[in-house]
């Protein structure tokens, strides 16, 4: 009996972010039908019952659980080490991808010898486009006009927008020096040839690092608009200690110590430091705030299920998903996809049913509606959930 070989390794990072990880698989799981795959959840001591809970949600998955937060970096390496995949799919938690994207990017790679990783065109919880999906290697110049706000400013010059290559329309598959680390696909032999991450790195810092190495090779990297994700960001940030969040923000200033170290004088790297202690300070701030907020969000004004079934939900959802929102019949609105065309405005608040419409018809109703001021949410019915940016809710 032939052993089919694994066409994509699947990488996932958890830390206190369960809820998500259920709607990237669920996503995984419709993209991943023509493929062989293997599936690598590593746990990086969440503390919530995330192990069981997923092991009960997915048999076939292999599960790496740490005793401590061993960072970003060196838990993936914990999977990369075992994957046997042509391709290596890295992937954050709190991410989305739709349909046909893993067919898209192995198609594309497969045609392709010089190419060490392709990257996402990320959308924002929002809809609006992730900037971040495709940078240069950060430098001190970068660091100041982001800073400044002078980047966003004027985001397509080629000095002030230089960070997140501005200049580069988002719908354009183009060769890049730097793609996020919330979502890469890797040539597996140049991943390992490579050694994964630099595990110095706990978190941030080690996607410039990697892709900043690829330049030694004689492999290239490629954004690749052509495959989307949604990126909800920060998810796994949000109950950090301070102290964590310094170890954390300690890899983007590592990175700047161990490629520029000779480059910048010491009031250029007092600089630096000053500008990663603020981004700790303000992250925390942020986080406190966003928690006292969150107590006090119990559900819903209003909301809009769109939904592409011939026939209403099954017997209770409807009612459950009323009294998990907090809402009344009357402000929860029923919209077939058909009418995706259509301007929603029944309510802010946008639902989709992942079992009859697909991440594809999402994603673009999310991005033609960008501009509007929505949240968007995804309902999970058989698991009896409706995830979105910061907000679970559980049927």
């Amino acid at each position: 009996m032939t052993v089919r070989s694994i066409d994509i390794s699947i990488v996932i990072v958890n830390y206190r972010v369960k809820e998500y990880i259920l709607l990237l698989l669920d996503s995984i799981q419709k993209a991943t039908k023509h493929l062989s795959v293997e599936i690598f959840v590593v746990d990086n001591n969440s503390e919530d019952g995330s192990v069981e809970y997923l092991i009960s949600a997915y048999k076939d998955i292999t599960f790496i659980k740490n005793d401590e937060n061993v960072g970003f970096a060196k838990a993936n390496n914990q999977a990369i080490e075992k994957s046997s995949g042509t391709y290596t799919l890295l992937i954050n938690p709190d991410t989305v991808i739709q349909e046909d994207s893993l067919l898209r990017l192995k198609h594309y790679m497969d045609n392709a010898d010089n190419i060490a990783a392709l990257g996402f065109k990320m959308i924002n919880p929002d809809g609006s486009f992730a900037r971040e999906s495709k940078r240069s290697i950060p430098d001190l110049k970068t660091g100041i006009f982001r800073a400044s706000g002078l980047d966003k400013l004027l985001p397509n010059s080629t000095l002030f927008g230089r960070r997140y290559l501005g200049w580069i329309d988002e719908n354009d598959v183009a060769e890049v020096p730097v793609i996020s680390g919330a979502g890469m696909f890797w040539k597996t032999s140049v991943l390992k040839e490579l050694q994964g991450f630099d595990e110095a790195f706990f978190m941030y810092g080690e996607d410039d690092d990697l892709c900043y190495r690829v330049q030694n090779t004689d492999f290239s990297i490629r954004y690749f608009p052509p495959a989307k994700m949604l990126h909800f960001k920060g998810e796994s940030e949000r109950e950090m200690s301070l102290k964590s969040l310094k170890k954390m923000n300690k890899g983007l200033a590592q990175f700047f110590a161990k490629h520029y170290k000779n480059s910048y004088n010491s009031i250029s790297r007092a600089l630096i430091s000053l500008a990663f202690n603020t981004r700790t300070v303000v992250q925390y701030l942020t986080q406190i705030s966003k928690s006292n907020t969150d107590t006090q969000q119990e559900g819903l004004k209003s909301a809009v299920i769109v939904h592409g079934l011939a026939k209403e939900f099954p017997d209770g959802l409807e009612n459950d998903i009323i009294n998990a929102l907090k809402l009344t019949l009357e402000k929860l609105d029923m919209k077939k996809i058909a009418n995706e065309n259509d301007s929603i405005n029944i309510s802010k608040n946008i639902i989709f049913d992942t079992f009859s419409v697909s991440y594809t018809k999402a994603f673009d109703l999310m991005e033609k509606l960008s501009e509007k001021d929505f949240n968007f949410f995804f309902l999970l019915s058989k698991q009896k959930l409706i995830v979105g940016k910061s907000r679970v809710f559980e049927l």
